[in-house]
């Protein structure tokens, strides 16, 4: 078939190769692990074979530096197995079990571990800027895989086809495919749910579904459905129709509900099998019509004239303790953990996350409120940032966007109370109030629209890297309102004020409303809501 010659063609990327004969080989590396924890690090070997794979007398060199592989292990043919450099941690520390398994401290206790090979342990380091991995059986290297980049944080690289010298970074969901079959290498049919974001606006919840056909070949009228718990057995809480697309084309369907009185929901969302059941069903977590549990209050990207001791304050809004633990903050760039550790946080009570802890009390020498330091911190940029506050599932539970400082370190602080609640304006006092209930200056100029676009230059091109633009609009909330893309004719490509509410943020990926890829140049992005004006941005696509 021509065209699956073609796919093959274009996916060949020139960012390394695996050399390789029929047979054992290595077939995936987890090289750039997630966070920076190394002993999330891992080696996936494949049986290429019609027969039995007994592991005698085969050692893995990475490096040059031997990894030798129990004797005994038998292997089937076609199957995985994966050398790690931790399987298990009974404190919950880096592990693979912790990561690709049930965080337990025992591999092997849920269904998902056994359908797995079990993974075994070596001693080994995978260098990220590059490097190779052997398999030696005898005095005969049999397969060899080089790497000459890190990718991204999180993703592996994978090899194409077992007879392929080429690979890619990982299209999965999660990042990478220990004991399946690899995410790049190409089959018949492949309609795959890629990724879903959450989000939620006065108690609707909205989940933007990407659905693209990795296959070869066209796909079939399908139906999306999601299903309320992990298994997918209940009854369908909601359906969405998928019309055919052509192979690498995607779709991005919106579902909204209503889930009253909850904070979370576990949902799955299913598409048809087909032949790679990995990515048609993913099981998942939703914001309710209670969340978010903490929002942000309160920030100082520069306090005191020096931005080393720079502060951001979030707030319990619930009406009972809730832990802090595994939640992020950050900008759009990066978000970084706030607490590994329990930070459990009283009802009502501010929280406030600072760069330096010393130094913050140097300014603040009477706060005696909730302050704690994360080992990270993203630094917040003086001509405008995004602030952005995640839980510990990775949804985004409040976003402040800034386009300025206020001069005699004046913060920026929200409205906590009253009609003007949840409107950001100027601090009443120099030094804002860390700790205490906000102060607000809110005068007409500071009332008004801001739009913000993260980044104004964007390149949808699928490999992870600004593929989208981040849309944060600061307002009245009005069901008035227009948010629209124009291209350089005037015409409009891209419309969002389609629903009866306004969201605080929209993401961008550079498709037309058809869902057709819009080619490279520059849009104006034109944002107007009655009462408060009218912006227009610029916006390029580049490749």
């Amino acid at each position: 078939m021509f065209f699956n010659r073609l796919y093959l063609t274009l996916i060949v990327w020139l960012t390394g190769f695996a050399e390789v004969q029929a047979g054992l080989v290595v077939n995936e590396l987890m090289v750039n692990e997630p966070g920076g924890a190394t002993n999330y690090e891992w080696i996936e070997l494949y049986a290429d074979t019609l027969e039995n794979v007994m592991l005698t007398d085969y050692e893995l060199l990475v490096e040059g530096a031997s990894v030798v592989l129990p004797s005994g292990i038998l292997m089937a043919p076609h199957s995985y197995l994966v050398i790690c450099r931790k399987l298990v941690s009974g404190n919950g520390s880096a592990s693979f079990e912790q990561r690709w398994g049930d965080n337990s401290g025992i591999w092997g206790d849920t269904p998902a571990e056994n359908a797995l090979v079990a993974p075994i342990e070596g001693s080994f380091s995978l260098i990220n800027s590059g490097g190779s991995v052997e398999i030696l059986h005898g005095n005969l290297i049999v397969s060899t895989f080089r790497w000459n980049d890190p990718g991204l944080d999180g993703r592996s690289w994978e090899r194409v086809v077992s007879s392929s010298n080429n690979i890619l970074q990982s299209v999965d969901f999660d990042g990478s495919t220990p004991g399946f079959i690899n995410s790049v290498t190409p089959v018949e049919h492949d309609l795959g749910l890629e990724s879903l974001v959450c989000t939620v606006e006065q108690g609707i919840t909205s989940i933007r579904f990407v659905i693209i056909n990795r296959g070869l070949n066209l796909s079939s009228l399908s139906t999306l459905t999601v299903h309320p718990g992990e298994t997918g057995y209940s009854e369908p809480l909601y359906t969405i129709d998928i019309h055919p697309l052509d192979p690498l084309d995607s779709v991005t369907p919106v579902m909204e509900y209503t889930f009253t009185d909850s904070m979370y929901v576990v949902l799955s969302a299913s598409l048809p099998e087909d032949d790679r059941e990995r990515n048609n069903h993913r099981a998942f977590i939703a914001p309710g019509e209670d969340f978010p549990p903490f929002v942000l209050t309160e920030a100082a990207p520069r306090p005191g004239g020096s931005s080393d001791a720079e502060w951001i304050e979030v707030v319990n809004r619930t009406d009972r303790e809730f832990d802090l633990t595994g939640w992020q903050i950050g900008d759009y760039k990066q978000t970084n953990v706030i607490s590994d550790g329990s930070l459990l946080v009283p009802y009502g009570t501010h929280v406030v996350l600072t760069r330096s802890a010393p130094l913050f009390r140097d300014l603040y020498p009477e706060f005696d409120g909730l302050l704690t330091e994360p080992e990270r911190w993203a630094a917040l940029n003086d001509g405008g940032d995004t602030i952005i506050l995640k839980d510990n599932y990775g949804l985004v539970a409040s976003r402040f966007a800034y386009d300025d400082l206020f001069e005699d370190d004046h913060t920026w602080a929200v409205v906590e109370s009253g009609i003007h609640a949840g409107q950001w304006g100027r601090s009443e006092n120099p030094g804002g109030s860390p700790g205490e209930t906000n102060q607000v200056m809110v005068t007409g100029s500071e009332s008004q629209l801001k739009v913000v676009v993260s980044p104004e230059v964007f390149s949808p091109d699928g490999d992870g890297v600004e593929d989208s633009v981040l849309i944060s609009i600061d307002g009245p909330d009005v069901t008035a309102y227009q948010l629209k893309i124009f291209d350089r004719n005037g015409r409009i490509v891209r419309q969002f004020d389609h629903v009866t509410y306004r969201n605080a943020n929209y993401t961008w990926d550079g498709r037309s409303d058809s869902g057709s890829r819009l080619p490279i140049g520059i849009y104006i992005l034109f944002c107007e809501i009655d009462g408060a004006g009218s912006v227009r941005k610029p916006i390029v696509i580049a490749r």
